[in-house]
């Protein structure tokens, strides 16, 4: 999927257009979203890595996706404050 196609679309566009490719979910999405297209908001709770985090931290059990998605909504509300791993900040959600 070209980023060139998909770059100015927003988030429920570039999930559809990711899951019409067989073999692609919600997971690969994400990370599509995140890393290829640099959109900083995204909260990948579908990633095992982001789930064991938030279960460390903040006592979320890995079935807990909402609380874990409302825990980063106030990330989000904070303004651009999570440290990534590029130096920037940001905000995460979803």
């Amino acid at each position: 999927i070209a980023p060139s196609a998909l770059g100015d679309a927003d988030e429920p566009t570039v999930r559809e257009a990711d899951a019409g490719v067989y073999g692609l979910g919600d997971w690969t999405a994400s990370m599509y979203l995140l890393f290829v297209l640099g959109r900083e908001e995204v909260f990948p709770v579908g990633d095992l890595a982001v789930r064991r985090t938030m279960e460390g931290l903040y006592g979320h059990a890995d079935g807990e996706r909402a609380a874990m998605r409302a825990t980063a909504e106030r990330w989000a509300a904070a303004g651009p404050t999570a440290p990534t791993g590029s130096g920037r900040a940001a905000g995460w959600r979803r």
